[in-house]
């Protein structure tokens, strides 16, 4: 008989299933879109079996897809389990768009399907296979709770998914044998086992402190400081824009793309990162919005929370779940200037590295862990009354082509949730030598998402306009002057020299 298997949730997951509302659900999503000719049959139709078929086959590198929340007794702390009741047709479905099948019509379909919240009485996904955009096209919408990935994660996730080779084979798959779930004795149980562990832990690494204090307590003071430092942050006085009112469970979605050599190409010329470009785009935005919506608040900071990961790639690797932590940017939605904005966005970035306050994040989510669960919820409402303004994700994704079975993986749009009092998400992800955002918004507080699309696009050109024109201003050849000829002069004669004796 297999033993029981259960996997208690990091602190940081639990706090996006404390987050989820009725108006804020806690999905992350992509809409992506694939080359639809190589998944059809003969008369033009979908072949969704043999879409399953290719999911299911997937499914072993990705454990977590068949496993669902349980609670842990006392603590009520959740955990994971297999599904025992786990069949694929809960989870891959099918939708189709209205003629003209254009791009506002699959906007509208991935806003309705965005809407529905994900059922924690089953693993926590679902991918919309949707037919009828123009040119033959398919689109997956494909949702996962955040409780479950992180951006990062998620590309793992992605790339588990999809194939990095051209396919069309489908390969034999082992038959899935549901582990059985722990009882409450044994999870209570292990849950004291745990803590002990984590105890001896602490007190193995207590000779290694000893041993080198000085550079221990230099650590331990580096991220204190960064954690004040957020918590700073997170203390001043936010901008109260008509962005940031209470949402809806109605959203706006909107789409565009831009080369990600345009954006290095800034960076290069004008300073900073790709993702200091990026946010110097989305202030620049955000600055059109504001004026639009009565004007830019004189009073607070706009704030942005840029999610940042902790793990570098081989720890990552096979890992899902939540592994970041957040900067929190002051936007200077007041500057007009967009190189002065780049340039000031860039020196908040540099000093946030500098205080590691990615890191000093861990110091906080394991300070949790020794505590209760259910502090878990209190924490995130505390941590909702203090929200920035917007969430701005940038996710580096594959640069190479990635398919489904032997269909070419077109364009890949990400959807960030939206927290409450938080009218726009931004959601970015790079692919294939292309950036693609996804703008998630509150039906009613941004009902003109698609200009706000458009702003984007007009500040991204506007600083492209500027690293063009510096560039050309570094290649100008630099006019050589002949050196200027000194004009000539009397030469100079000794004082003359008397002959005659001198006399007394």
């Amino acid at each position: 008989m297999r033993s029981p298997f259960y996997e208690p949730l990091s602190v940081l997951d639990q706090t996006f299933l404390a987050f989820e509302t009725p108006s804020a659900y806690m999905h992350v999503a992509a809409t992506i879109v694939v080359d639809g000719k190589r998944l059809r049959q003969e008369d033009g139709s979908i072949d969704l079996d043999r879409f399953k078929q290719y999911i299911v086959s997937r499914l072993p590198q990705i454990p977590a897809y068949r496993r669902r929340l349980a609670v842990m007794p006392l603590e009520n702390r959740p955990v994971w389990i297999d599904d025992r009741q786990f069949h694929i047709d809960h989870h891959v479905k099918m939708s189709s768009l209205p003629t003209p099948g254009g791009e506002r019509q699959l906007q509208r379909r991935c806003e309705e399907l965005l809407e529905r919240p994900l059922n924690r009485r089953r693993p926590l996904w679902e991918i919309w296979v949707i037919d009828g955009l123009r040119g033959g096209k398919i689109t997956l919408l494909c949702k996962v709770h955040h409780c479950m990935v992180d951006g990062l994660s998620g590309v793992a996730l992605m790339t588990a998914l999809f194939q990095l080779t051209p396919e069309a084979t489908i390969r034999p798959t082992p038959r899935w044998v549901p582990r059985p779930a722990p009882t409450g004795t044994e999870l209570v149980r292990d849950e004291i086992r745990r803590r002990v562990r984590r105890s001896a832990a602490v007190l193995s690494g207590l000779p290694a402190l000893l041993s080198e204090p000085a550079q221990a307590v230099r650590r331990i003071g580096e991220r204190v400081n960064g954690l004040v430092s957020f918590l700073r942050s997170g203390l001043q006085q936010g901008m109260e824009t008509r962005l940031n009112a209470p949402i809806g469970p109605h959203r706006r979605i909107a789409f565009l793309e831009v080369s990600l050599a345009d954006v290095k190409a800034v960076k290069t010329a004008l300073g900073g990162t790709v993702n200091d470009v990026v946010l110097a785009t989305v202030n620049g935005a955000v600055r059109r919005v504001l004026e639009r919506r009565g004007g830019i608040p004189e009073q607070g900071a706009f704030r942005v929370a840029v999610p940042v990961n902790t793990l570098d790639s081989a720890d990552r690797a096979g890992r899902l779940g939540n592994h970041v932590w957040t900067w929190l940017v002051s936007l200077p939605v007041r500057e007009a200037d967009p190189v002065r904005v780049l340039h000031l966005i860039s020196e908040q970035t540099r000093h946030l590295k500098e205080t590691e306050q990615a890191s000093s994040g861990e110091m906080l989510t394991e300070t949790v862990e020794w505590t209760t669960a259910r502090l878990v919820p209190l924490g995130a409402r505390l941590v909702n009354r203090a929200q920035p303004n917007l969430i701005v994700t940038n996710v580096p994704g594959p640069p190479v082509p990635l398919f489904v079975l032997d269909a070419p993986v077109q364009a890949i749009y990400p959807h960030v949730p939206l927290f409450e009092r938080q009218g726009l998400g931004v959601a970015l992800f790079s692919y294939a030598g292309r950036l693609f955002w996804g703008l998630t918004g509150d039906w009613d507080l941004l009902a003109d998402i698609d200009t706000v699309a458009d702003d984007v696009r007009v500040c991204f050109q506007e600083l492209l306009a500027l690293a063009a024109r510096q560039k050309q201003a570094l290649a100008r050849p630099v006019p050589v002057r002949p050196p200027r000829r000194a004009p000539r002069r009397r030469p100079v004669l000794p004082h003359p020299v008397s002959l005659r004796p001198a006399t007394h």
